[in-house]
């Protein structure tokens, strides 16, 4: 009975998140070359989802016993039910209107009762992070806020278009995290880097190796979804200096499986080309961003 109950609720959650994808309101923006900061739709689809279910049990209820479930349950109840579904249906409308996207030319933000606002980039001010998460809050040149976002892989996008358009980034350190690297394969810990790494969104990646320069570091990451962009250059603010593939244009997808630092400008990583183990070493200038050099892990050149 339990496993039929959450089947259900899963198959209504199901449905609805996959009607709300063909029918969200914000697709338009999309088709015009919007990309999403921040959505709430997903809370939107559990709102939907619980009223689908509260009216699905006042339905069963009625079908089951008709009219005497209002007499067993009480008038005040059922109002109290229906007060509920109702709720449920506008936080969910709510919260589906609740975005943020942003193109070349800065912001658009959509707020429950309020018409769409478009900010330009010269508008904001800065990017803050908070204190006790991975949120970072946009401010105008007043200094109030505009919008937030949660600083993922995707989001990263988005940081680093706001300081190619001068808009600046304030990391406190107070707001600065330590972040446990017992599971990681590092022996120890990334010392002072371990701040730079919790603010970058690269934070829950397993590192593997890392070499540190004056002002950024350089990391190899560990992660099937990072792909070819495994070796990544980070910031002492935790924003991306520049991933490997920026340097490295591969036709295809290629993992990177060592990282040692060769001289005080230059890194050496290690690409794996085939199943037969067959790997190119690169020397990368990691200031000026090019290959110094390549070769086999026979040495030969290439």
């Amino acid at each position: 009975m339990i496993a039929a109950v959450f089947t259900y609720i899963a198959g209504v959650f199901i449905l609805r998140y996959f009607i709300g994808e063909k029918t969200f309101w914000g697709k338009r923006f999309l088709k015009q070359g919007y990309k999403i900061l921040l959505s709430r739709r997903f809370d939107a689809y559990l709102m939907d989802t619980s009223a689908v279910c509260l009216a699905s049990l006042l339905i069963f209820m009625f079908c089951l016993h008709g009219k005497d479930t209002i007499s067993s349950i009480g008038h005040l109840t059922v109002c109290v039910l229906l007060a509920c579904f109702a709720l449920l249906l506008l936080c969910g409308r709510l919260l589906e209107k609740s975005c943020v996207f942003y193109h070349g030319q800065g912001l658009l933000l959509s707020r429950p009762f309020q018409p769409l606002h478009s900010v330009p980039w010269g508008e904001i001010g800065s990017i803050q992070k908070r204190p006790s998460a991975q949120i970072y809050n946009i401010l105008d040149r007043n200094g109030r806020r505009l919008a937030w976002f949660p600083l993922t892989q995707k989001t990263q996008l988005f940081f680093n278009l706001a300081q190619k358009n001068g808009v600046s980034v304030c990391v406190s350190r107070a707001s600065k995290m330590t972040v446990n690297t017992s599971d990681r394969k590092l022996n120890g810990t990334l010392g002072d880097w371990d701040a730079v790494l919790a603010q970058s969104a690269y934070a829950r990646n397993e590192v593997v190796s890392f070499v540190p320069f004056p002002d950024f570091m350089v990391v190899l990451f560990m992660d099937k979804q990072l792909n070819e962009n495994n070796v990544i250059a980070v910031n002492r603010d935790g924003t991306t200096r520049w991933t490997i593939s920026d340097i490295i244009k591969a036709p295809r997808p290629i993992p990177y499986a060592a990282l040692t630092q060769k001289t005080e400008n230059t890194v050496s990583v290690m690409a794996v080309m085939s199943r037969q183990y067959d790997c190119i070493i690169y020397e990368i200038d990691v200031y000026e961003q090019r290959i110094v050099r390549q070769y086999t892990n026979g040495g030969g050149e290439t």
